[in-house]
Protein backbone atom coordinates (compact mmCIF):
# COMPACT_ATOMS: atom_id res chain seq x y z
CA UNK A 1 0.00 0.00 0.00
CA UNK A 2 1.29 3.50 -0.93
CA UNK A 3 2.50 5.28 2.19
CA UNK A 4 2.56 9.06 1.58
CA UNK A 5 4.02 10.03 5.01
CA UNK A 6 6.84 7.53 4.52
CA UNK A 7 7.55 8.84 1.01
CA UNK A 8 7.67 12.39 2.37
CA UNK A 9 10.07 11.35 5.13
CA UNK A 10 12.37 9.51 2.72
CA UNK A 11 12.45 12.34 0.19
CA UNK A 12 13.34 14.89 2.85
CA UNK A 13 15.94 12.62 4.42
CA UNK A 14 17.75 11.46 1.30
CA UNK A 15 17.05 14.09 -1.31
CA UNK A 16 16.47 17.32 0.57
CA UNK A 17 13.52 19.56 1.19
CA UNK A 18 13.62 21.25 -2.23
CA UNK A 19 13.52 17.94 -4.05
CA UNK A 20 10.51 16.96 -1.99
CA UNK A 21 8.80 20.27 -2.74
CA UNK A 22 9.55 19.86 -6.43
CA UNK A 23 8.02 16.40 -6.72
CA UNK A 24 5.00 17.40 -4.65
CA UNK A 25 4.37 20.74 -6.39
CA UNK A 26 0.71 21.46 -6.78
CA UNK A 27 -1.58 21.15 -9.75
CA UNK A 28 -2.37 24.41 -11.49
CA UNK A 29 -1.54 26.69 -14.39
CA UNK A 30 2.13 27.67 -14.59
CA UNK A 31 2.58 30.57 -17.02
CA UNK A 32 6.21 31.18 -18.00
CA UNK A 33 6.85 34.67 -19.32
CA UNK A 34 9.79 35.72 -21.50
CA UNK A 35 10.81 39.01 -23.11
CA UNK A 36 14.00 38.95 -25.18
CA UNK A 37 16.12 35.97 -26.26
CA UNK A 38 19.80 36.50 -27.04
CA UNK A 39 23.07 37.93 -25.75
CA UNK A 40 22.34 40.64 -23.17
CA UNK A 41 26.01 41.70 -22.98
CA UNK A 42 26.03 43.37 -26.40
CA UNK A 43 22.82 45.40 -26.32
CA UNK A 44 23.03 49.21 -26.17
CA UNK A 45 19.72 49.10 -24.31
CA UNK A 46 18.32 47.34 -21.21
CA UNK A 47 20.20 44.08 -20.55
CA UNK A 48 17.67 43.03 -17.92
CA UNK A 49 14.93 42.63 -20.53
CA UNK A 50 16.74 39.55 -21.84
CA UNK A 51 15.34 36.33 -20.40
CA UNK A 52 17.99 33.95 -21.69
CA UNK A 53 20.13 32.93 -24.67
CA UNK A 54 18.90 30.73 -27.51
CA UNK A 55 20.68 27.70 -26.03
CA UNK A 56 19.20 28.33 -22.60
CA UNK A 57 15.73 28.82 -24.09
CA UNK A 58 15.81 25.47 -25.85
CA UNK A 59 16.90 23.71 -22.63
CA UNK A 60 14.16 25.46 -20.67
CA UNK A 61 11.51 24.41 -23.18
CA UNK A 62 12.67 20.82 -22.93
CA UNK A 63 12.58 21.08 -19.15
CA UNK A 64 9.07 22.58 -19.16
CA UNK A 65 7.78 19.96 -21.58
CA UNK A 66 9.25 17.17 -19.43
CA UNK A 67 7.66 18.34 -16.18
CA UNK A 68 4.37 19.93 -17.32
CA UNK A 69 1.62 19.51 -19.86
CA UNK A 70 2.26 22.40 -22.22
CA UNK A 71 -0.97 23.93 -23.48
CA UNK A 72 -2.07 26.53 -26.03
CA UNK A 73 -3.85 29.82 -25.38
CA UNK A 74 -7.15 28.22 -26.45
CA UNK A 75 -6.66 25.50 -23.85
CA UNK A 76 -5.79 28.10 -21.19
CA UNK A 77 -9.10 29.79 -21.98
CA UNK A 78 -10.80 26.39 -21.69
CA UNK A 79 -9.33 26.12 -18.19
CA UNK A 80 -11.12 29.32 -17.22
CA UNK A 81 -14.35 27.64 -18.31
CA UNK A 82 -13.54 24.36 -16.50
CA UNK A 83 -13.44 22.47 -19.82
CA UNK A 84 -10.14 20.72 -19.04
CA UNK A 85 -9.23 18.46 -16.10
CA UNK A 86 -8.21 20.54 -13.10
CA UNK A 87 -5.91 17.96 -11.51
CA UNK A 88 -2.85 18.51 -13.69
CA UNK A 89 0.21 20.76 -13.90
CA UNK A 90 -0.28 22.84 -17.03
CA UNK A 91 2.28 25.18 -18.57
CA UNK A 92 1.68 28.13 -20.88
CA UNK A 93 4.62 29.88 -22.56
CA UNK A 94 4.25 33.61 -23.16
CA UNK A 95 6.30 36.53 -24.48
CA UNK A 96 5.82 40.26 -23.92
CA UNK A 97 6.69 43.31 -26.05
CA UNK A 98 7.26 41.77 -29.49
CA UNK A 99 11.00 42.21 -29.88
CA UNK A 100 12.24 40.99 -33.26
CA UNK A 101 14.36 38.29 -31.60
CA UNK A 102 11.05 36.66 -30.68
CA UNK A 103 10.71 35.96 -34.41
CA UNK A 104 14.38 35.48 -35.30
CA UNK A 105 15.35 33.25 -32.37
CA UNK A 106 12.45 32.11 -30.18
CA UNK A 107 9.96 31.22 -32.91
CA UNK A 108 12.24 28.75 -34.79
CA UNK A 109 13.12 27.01 -31.51
CA UNK A 110 9.45 26.69 -30.57
CA UNK A 111 8.70 25.20 -34.00
CA UNK A 112 11.63 22.80 -33.65
CA UNK A 113 10.36 21.68 -30.24
CA UNK A 114 6.79 21.48 -31.61
CA UNK A 115 5.50 23.87 -28.96
CA UNK A 116 3.30 26.93 -29.09
CA UNK A 117 3.57 30.26 -27.26
CA UNK A 118 1.53 33.44 -26.89
CA UNK A 119 3.17 36.69 -28.03
CA UNK A 120 1.70 39.86 -26.50
CA UNK A 121 2.28 42.78 -28.86
CA UNK A 122 2.05 46.57 -28.33
CA UNK A 123 0.56 47.66 -31.66
CA UNK A 124 2.43 50.99 -31.81
CA UNK A 125 5.69 49.03 -32.01
CA UNK A 126 4.84 46.87 -35.03
CA UNK A 127 6.89 47.85 -38.11
CA UNK A 128 8.15 50.82 -36.11
CA UNK A 129 11.62 52.27 -35.41
CA UNK A 130 10.45 53.21 -31.91
CA UNK A 131 12.72 52.70 -28.90
CA UNK A 132 10.53 52.02 -25.85
CA UNK A 133 10.87 54.09 -22.72
CA UNK A 134 12.65 51.42 -20.66
CA UNK A 135 15.30 50.90 -23.36
CA UNK A 136 15.68 54.65 -23.80
CA UNK A 137 16.23 55.00 -20.04
CA UNK A 138 18.84 52.23 -20.08
CA UNK A 139 20.62 53.88 -23.01
CA UNK A 140 20.81 57.21 -21.16
CA UNK A 141 22.12 55.57 -18.00
CA UNK A 142 24.79 53.85 -20.07
CA UNK A 143 25.79 56.99 -21.98
CA UNK A 144 25.54 59.84 -19.49
CA UNK A 145 28.76 61.46 -18.28
CA UNK A 146 27.22 61.94 -14.84
CA UNK A 147 28.61 59.77 -12.05
CA UNK A 148 25.49 60.13 -9.93
CA UNK A 149 22.08 61.77 -10.10
CA UNK A 150 18.90 62.28 -8.09
CA UNK A 151 15.35 61.70 -9.27
CA UNK A 152 11.96 62.59 -7.77
CA UNK A 153 13.17 62.50 -4.18
CA UNK A 154 14.27 58.86 -4.47
CA UNK A 155 17.79 59.49 -3.26
CA UNK A 156 21.12 59.50 -5.05
CA UNK A 157 21.82 56.95 -7.77
CA UNK A 158 25.50 56.10 -8.12
CA UNK A 159 26.03 55.18 -11.77
CA UNK A 160 29.76 54.61 -11.95
CA UNK A 161 30.29 52.83 -8.65
CA UNK A 162 27.74 50.04 -9.07
CA UNK A 163 27.10 47.33 -11.68
CA UNK A 164 25.18 49.17 -14.38
CA UNK A 165 22.59 46.44 -14.94
CA UNK A 166 21.67 46.69 -11.26
CA UNK A 167 21.39 50.49 -11.47
CA UNK A 168 19.11 50.16 -14.50
CA UNK A 169 16.94 47.53 -12.79
CA UNK A 170 16.60 49.58 -9.59
CA UNK A 171 15.81 52.79 -11.43
CA UNK A 172 13.22 51.19 -13.69
CA UNK A 173 11.46 49.85 -10.59
CA UNK A 174 11.15 53.41 -9.32
CA UNK A 175 10.00 54.73 -12.71
CA UNK A 176 7.27 52.07 -12.92
CA UNK A 177 5.97 52.96 -9.45
CA UNK A 178 5.91 56.73 -10.09
CA UNK A 179 2.31 57.58 -11.14
CA UNK A 180 3.23 60.66 -13.18
CA UNK A 181 3.00 60.58 -16.98
CA UNK A 182 5.92 58.97 -18.75
CA UNK A 183 6.61 62.20 -20.65
CA UNK A 184 6.99 64.08 -17.37
CA UNK A 185 9.29 61.44 -15.90
CA UNK A 186 11.43 61.24 -19.02
CA UNK A 187 11.87 65.01 -19.12
CA UNK A 188 13.06 65.05 -15.51
CA UNK A 189 15.47 62.18 -16.17
CA UNK A 190 16.96 63.77 -19.28
CA UNK A 191 17.61 66.92 -17.27
CA UNK A 192 19.12 65.02 -14.35
CA UNK A 193 21.42 63.01 -16.60
CA UNK A 194 22.17 65.84 -19.04
CA UNK A 195 21.69 63.18 -21.67
CA UNK A 196 19.15 62.26 -24.32
CA UNK A 197 18.85 59.20 -26.54
CA UNK A 198 20.43 59.71 -29.94
CA UNK A 199 18.79 57.80 -32.76
CA UNK A 200 21.18 55.69 -34.80
CA UNK A 201 19.72 55.49 -38.33
CA UNK A 202 21.73 52.34 -39.05
CA UNK A 203 20.03 50.38 -36.27
CA UNK A 204 17.47 47.84 -37.37
CA UNK A 205 14.00 47.96 -35.83
CA UNK A 206 13.82 46.41 -32.40
CA UNK A 207 10.35 45.00 -33.01
CA UNK A 208 8.48 42.54 -35.19
CA UNK A 209 6.74 43.41 -38.44
CA UNK A 210 3.23 42.57 -39.56
CA UNK A 211 4.61 40.00 -41.99
CA UNK A 212 6.56 38.29 -39.22
CA UNK A 213 3.50 38.19 -36.98
CA UNK A 214 1.46 36.66 -39.78
CA UNK A 215 4.12 34.00 -40.32
CA UNK A 216 4.29 33.22 -36.60
CA UNK A 217 0.53 32.87 -36.39
CA UNK A 218 0.48 30.61 -39.45
CA UNK A 219 3.20 28.56 -37.74
CA UNK A 220 1.03 27.81 -34.72
CA UNK A 221 1.81 30.74 -32.42
CA UNK A 222 -0.88 32.83 -30.71
CA UNK A 223 -0.95 36.63 -30.68
CA UNK A 224 -2.43 38.77 -27.90
CA UNK A 225 -2.68 42.45 -27.08
CA UNK A 226 -0.15 44.34 -24.97
CA UNK A 227 -2.10 47.59 -25.52
CA UNK A 228 -1.09 50.19 -28.12
CA UNK A 229 1.67 52.23 -26.50
CA UNK A 230 2.68 50.09 -23.49
CA UNK A 231 1.74 52.92 -21.13
CA UNK A 232 1.08 51.78 -17.56
CA UNK A 233 -2.70 51.55 -17.43
CA UNK A 234 -3.15 52.67 -13.83
CA UNK A 235 -1.22 55.87 -14.63
CA UNK A 236 -3.65 57.10 -17.31
CA UNK A 237 -7.29 58.15 -17.18
CA UNK A 238 -10.27 55.96 -18.02
CA UNK A 239 -10.67 57.31 -21.56
CA UNK A 240 -7.06 56.50 -22.39
CA UNK A 241 -7.34 53.09 -20.76
CA UNK A 242 -10.29 52.30 -23.00
CA UNK A 243 -8.42 53.51 -26.07
CA UNK A 244 -5.36 51.38 -25.25
CA UNK A 245 -7.43 48.24 -24.66
CA UNK A 246 -9.92 48.67 -27.48
CA UNK A 247 -7.78 49.99 -30.32
CA UNK A 248 -4.99 47.47 -29.83
CA UNK A 249 -7.53 44.66 -30.12
CA UNK A 250 -9.08 46.17 -33.23
CA UNK A 251 -5.71 46.83 -34.90
CA UNK A 252 -4.45 43.28 -34.30
CA UNK A 253 -7.71 41.75 -35.47
CA UNK A 254 -7.66 43.80 -38.67
CA UNK A 255 -3.96 43.17 -39.34
CA UNK A 256 -4.01 39.44 -38.64
CA UNK A 257 -7.59 38.62 -39.68
CA UNK A 258 -8.37 36.77 -36.46
CA UNK A 259 -10.08 37.26 -33.13
CA UNK A 260 -7.82 38.64 -30.36
CA UNK A 261 -9.16 37.40 -27.05
CA UNK A 262 -6.15 37.73 -24.72
CA UNK A 263 -4.21 40.62 -23.21
CA UNK A 264 -1.19 41.07 -20.98
CA UNK A 265 -1.25 44.28 -18.94
CA UNK A 266 1.92 46.40 -19.46
CA UNK A 267 4.39 45.91 -16.58
CA UNK A 268 1.67 43.78 -14.98
CA UNK A 269 2.43 44.32 -11.29
CA UNK A 270 -0.49 44.71 -8.88
CA UNK A 271 -0.17 48.52 -8.83
CA UNK A 272 -0.25 48.87 -12.64
CA UNK A 273 -3.82 47.67 -13.23
CA UNK A 274 -6.96 47.22 -11.12
CA UNK A 275 -10.36 45.57 -11.00
CA UNK A 276 -11.98 48.32 -13.07
CA UNK A 277 -9.45 47.71 -15.84
CA UNK A 278 -10.12 43.97 -15.65
CA UNK A 279 -13.85 44.63 -16.00
CA UNK A 280 -13.24 46.94 -18.96
CA UNK A 281 -11.11 44.22 -20.55
CA UNK A 282 -13.93 41.71 -20.16
CA UNK A 283 -16.52 44.13 -21.57
CA UNK A 284 -14.37 44.65 -24.67
CA UNK A 285 -14.51 40.95 -25.48
CA UNK A 286 -11.22 39.64 -24.16
CA UNK A 287 -11.56 36.18 -22.62
CA UNK A 288 -8.39 36.17 -20.53
CA UNK A 289 -5.99 38.74 -19.05
CA UNK A 290 -2.45 38.18 -17.75
CA UNK A 291 -0.55 39.96 -15.01
CA UNK A 292 3.12 39.62 -14.08
CA UNK A 293 2.86 38.79 -10.40
CA UNK A 294 5.08 35.68 -10.13
CA UNK A 295 2.61 33.17 -8.77
CA UNK A 296 1.16 29.81 -9.73
CA UNK A 297 -2.52 29.81 -10.64
CA UNK A 298 -4.78 27.47 -8.71
CA UNK A 299 -7.45 25.60 -10.65
CA UNK A 300 -10.19 26.45 -11.18
CA UNK A 301 -9.00 29.98 -11.89
CA UNK A 302 -10.58 32.51 -9.54
CA UNK A 303 -10.33 35.39 -12.01
CA UNK A 304 -9.70 34.87 -15.74
CA UNK A 305 -8.54 38.50 -16.00
CA UNK A 306 -5.79 38.32 -13.38
CA UNK A 307 -3.82 35.26 -14.45
CA UNK A 308 -0.35 35.27 -12.87
CA UNK A 309 2.87 34.54 -14.71
CA UNK A 310 6.39 33.55 -13.65
CA UNK A 311 8.95 35.95 -15.10
CA UNK A 312 12.03 34.38 -16.65
CA UNK A 313 14.98 36.76 -16.47
CA UNK A 314 18.72 36.99 -15.87
CA UNK A 315 19.53 33.73 -17.68
CA UNK A 316 18.39 31.30 -14.97
CA UNK A 317 19.86 27.81 -14.80
CA UNK A 318 17.44 24.90 -14.70
CA UNK A 319 18.09 24.61 -10.96
CA UNK A 320 17.29 28.30 -10.49
CA UNK A 321 14.13 27.84 -12.54
CA UNK A 322 13.11 24.92 -10.31
CA UNK A 323 13.70 27.02 -7.21
CA UNK A 324 11.63 29.87 -8.64
CA UNK A 325 8.74 27.50 -9.30
CA UNK A 326 8.98 26.07 -5.79
CA UNK A 327 9.13 29.53 -4.19
CA UNK A 328 6.18 30.77 -6.23
CA UNK A 329 4.04 27.93 -4.91
CA UNK A 330 4.94 28.22 -1.22
CA UNK A 331 2.20 30.58 -0.17
CA UNK A 332 -0.52 28.82 -2.12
Amino acid sequence: MFNKPLLKSLLIRFSGYEVYKWFTRKNGLYCFNYHRIGDSSITPFDPNIYSCTATEFKKQLQFIEKHFQVITLAQAIQLTQHQLPLNKRYALITFDDGYVDNYDIAYPILVEQQLSAVFFIPTDYIDSPIVPWWDEIAWMLKNTTKKEFSFAGSGIFNIKGSPLDQVIRKFLTIIKADPRSMDEKMLELKTALACEYQVNPTDASLFVSWQQLKEMRAGGMDIGSHTCSHRILSHIDTANQLQELQESKQILEAGLDCVIDSIAYPVGQSNTFNQAICEMTQQLGYKIGFSFTNAINDLPLNNAYQVSRLGIDNHPSLMTLKQKIIKSGKSE
